[in-house]
This record gives structure tokens, sequence and C-alpha cells, in this order.
């Protein structure tokens, strides 16, 4: 089966649904394989990229504003999500899936799955309630109620009930992260059939740790590079690069770290969501690529703009700007050597995982546009 766009945009939107963000552009539908198939390569009908922040393609975004939950449970959500069976590679073996609302799987969810496909959000969330009940009382088919729990989360998100869909996808994370849930699934044996299985389970298990990593990202958002307000002369501009810059900096790379371990649990879901591990791939090398421009995308004085002297210091607006930037780039070109390596760790993957999408072009444009010189 190939990947279907309406689906992953159900998945995408709801998400987005905690934090009310609008999907621009839609982010690539979950499909559960790995590198060896010819999976299903997507296209879309644009390609944007550019080290400018402003002009970065965005993703569906769970902002931690909503109601569902702080900063520091995102993380406790995205911490907790440990893979039963991960390796350190990738497997060889691939399996294309379509959307769980299109396949769940389970003839208990079908129902609930439905009504997702057809908005019927409410609905959807209780005839999944009652499924996940009988589902539960054995406990029998841990995928099945990884997928149940996980489609769960995206009516609740879409529903706009942000605690409800924190509470499901939390408990996909849970489910994920028992040992005995690893062990059921291996116990399924091998075929095409266990293996769809354990691709549905793994496909519920990245959903759920995409929400809390976008919640965390949305935080990061909101540490913005400071103005520079002071006096145009050399020792002051020099200073606020030093002290404030370098201070944002510090800050915000910490805070990056922290939500690339979250997008990485994702690139290391086993078996591998192609298209899901290429978008996380890609949104850890957007953190690195936008900090690094936003050191030069943040607003000159006014008065730089000019030509022309500045009266206090007797330079030239253009000199002023000049040693500005020149502070600014010393300060960001480490930045965009990590950045370049998480680029290029996202171009590779998509390239060994057979995924073309709008977020694999944007690696590759990328490091295109800031080849090494």
């Amino acid at each position: 089966m190939g990947f279907h766009r309406a689906g992953w945009a159900v998945l995408m939107l709801a998400i987005a649904a905690c934090g009310g963000a609008t999907p621009t552009p839609e982010a690539p539908k979950t499909a559960t394989a790995d590198q060896a198939a010819n999976a299903a390569k997507t296209t879309t009908n644009t390609t944007t990229n550019t080290s400018d922040p402003k002009t970065q393609p965005s993703a569906p975004t769970a902002t931690a504003a909503s109601p569902s939950g702080t900063a520091a449970q995102a993380k406790e959500g995205a911490a907790s999500a440990v893979e039963p069976g991960a390796a350190s590679t990738q497997a060889d073996e691939a399996i294309a899936l379509p959307d769980l609302a299109e396949a769940p799987g389970s003839s208990e969810l079908e129902s609930g799955a439905q009504a997702i496909q057809q908005e019927g959000w409410i609905v959807a969330q209780q005839r999944l309630g009652l499924a996940l009940e009988n589902l539960a009382k054995t406990n029998n088919n841990p995928d099945a109620l990884l997928v149940g729990y996980a489609l769960l989360g995206r009516s609740c998100s879409k529903g706009r009930s942000p605690r409800c869909a924190e509470k499901s996808y939390q408990k996909v994370i849970n489910l994920w992260s028992d040992p005995a849930t690893a062990q059921a699934l291996k116990n399924r044996g091998s075929d095409a059939a266990a293996r769809a299985r354990h691709g549905r389970a793994a496909l519920a298990a990245g959903e759920a740790m995409l929400f809390f990593a976008e919640r965390m990202r949305a935080d990061l958002e909101r540490v913005r590079m400071p103005e520079y307000k002071g006096n145009t002369d050399r020792e002051s501009i020099s200073a606020f690069v030093r002290k404030d810059v370098a201070a944002f900096v510090q800050r915000k790379q910490s805070l990056i770290d922290e939500v690339d371990l979250a997008y990485g649990r994702i690139v290391e879901i086993q078996p591998a969501p192609p298209q899901l591990s290429v978008f996380a791939a890609a949104r850890r090398a957007m953190m690195r690529g936008k900090l690094h421009a936003e050191l030069r995308a943040a607003p000159l004085p006014r008065s730089w703009t000019r030509t022309g002297k500045d009266p206090a210091t007797g330079l030239s607006y253009e000199v002023i700007r000049k040693h500005y930037f020149m502070a600014i780039d010393e300060l960001g070109e480490p930045l965009r050597a990590r950045a370049r390596t998480s680029y290029q760790a996202c171009s590779a993957l998509a390239g060994h995982l057979s995924v073309e999408n709008e977020y694999s072009r944007n690696c590759a444009t990328w490091l295109e546009k800031n080849a090494t010189r």
C-alpha cells in the first residue's frame, strides 16, 4: 500500500489542534516501514527552504500554551518513549502501511476509525472509548491498544480536548515502553500479518511521540534573539554580542538539545516509519538551522539602515552594520557547522529510507545553499 495524503492531513491537523496552529505545509503522512523496501514516495506541490527562519516551512504545531499541560509534562512524556526492541541500526525490512484511521487493523476499532475519517470527533471518542474498554479487559493485543489510544488521542486533539489527547497519547507511550509489549509483539511471529501489527504499533507510538515533541518545540520558539538598542561604537556592539547574544545562544541551544532528543526517539523507532522518521530528522535540522539564521534576522536599529555617517562616532552606517554582522557571524559559525551535521543526517536518512518529499528536499536544499566554502 502507498501513502495517503488525506490521512496524514487528519493526523497532523489533529496534533495541531492542541495548540490551535494551522498546518503549513502539510506534514508527511505516518507510514510504518523500514529502509530496504521500495516504500511509496510522496511528492508535494511546494518546495521551500532557506536559512531565513521567516521562510522555513513549518509543520503543524502543538503548542505548550494550550491547557493540555506544561512543558515539563511534555518533556516527561517524550522522555518516557523507549521503543520495544530498539536497535542501533535500521532493520532490513520495510512495510508500508496506510494511516491508522484508514486501516486500524482491529475490527473493534473500525467504527471509531471511520468516525475519524468522517471528522466526527465526539462520536469517534465515544466509539473508541468503548472499544478500548473491551480491548483492555484482556490486553492480549497490545498493538490494537496502541492504535486505539493513538486514534483516541487524535480525535481528542481535533475535537479540542487537549487534556484527553495528552492522557491518551501518554498511554500509547507507556504501553510502547512496557517490555511486555515488545515480548507480546515478538511472540506474534514474523509473518506478514505479524509485521503489519508491529508496524501499526510503531506508527501509533510515533504519533504519540510527535505530539509531545511538537509541544516542546513550541516552547522553544518563544525564546527570541535580543535586539540591539545600544550605542553605535564598536566596543558597545562587541559587548552586546559577547554577552547578550551569547547568553541567548547558550539558552536556546540547551533547549534545542532537549527537543532534539524527543525527535530523535521518533527517528529510532523500530520498525521505522519512513515518512515520520524523515520529518523528525528534518525538524532536528531545522531547529539548528533556524538558530543560526536568527542571529542575522533580528531587526537592526532603524538609524543603521540610513546612508551617511553616524554623528556620534563619525563612522558610516555601512561600517557599523559590517562590524555588527562580523561579530554575529563569528559567534554563529559553530552553529552553522552543527546545523550542517543535522541536515546531512536528515538527507542521508531520507536516502536510506527511500523517502522523497518536501522535508527531504528541504534538507538537501539547505546543504546546497550552505556548502562549505
